[in-house]
């Protein structure tokens, strides 16, 4: 897949998260995915927070198996509504100046 930022392991973990939804089974929860890729959970949700961060998934609270799969439009969404969605999220950003 071609996915813009993101590193080998994120790759690894977003491409598993992807054939189990593709394949019509529940998403992997945190344990299913270190033991698929060989990460420790503790990498696992770090690089979950990594693919949030950058808007290919999206986590839904007080759920089990609650990541899901942002659309393309998402990822493109305006600068604007990005920063907004992860501000509202707790993280702090900081719009690039432009020159």
């Amino acid at each position: 897949m071609n996915w813009v930022g993101v590193t080998e392991r994120q790759g690894a973990v977003l491409a598993r998260i992807e054939d189990e939804i593709g394949a019509g089974r529940p998403v992997p929860n945190t344990v299913e995915l270190a033991n698929a890729t060989g990460y420790s959970t503790g990498e696992i949700a770090r690089i979950l927070d990594a693919l949030e961060y950058m808007g290919y998934i999206t986590r839904i609270p007080r759920r089990r198996r609650n990541i899901r799969l942002c659309s393309p439009s998402v990822r493109m969404a305006p600068d604007d509504h990005l920063v907004s969605e992860l501000t509202r999220r707790g993280y702090l950003v900081r719009k690039a100046v432009p020159g």
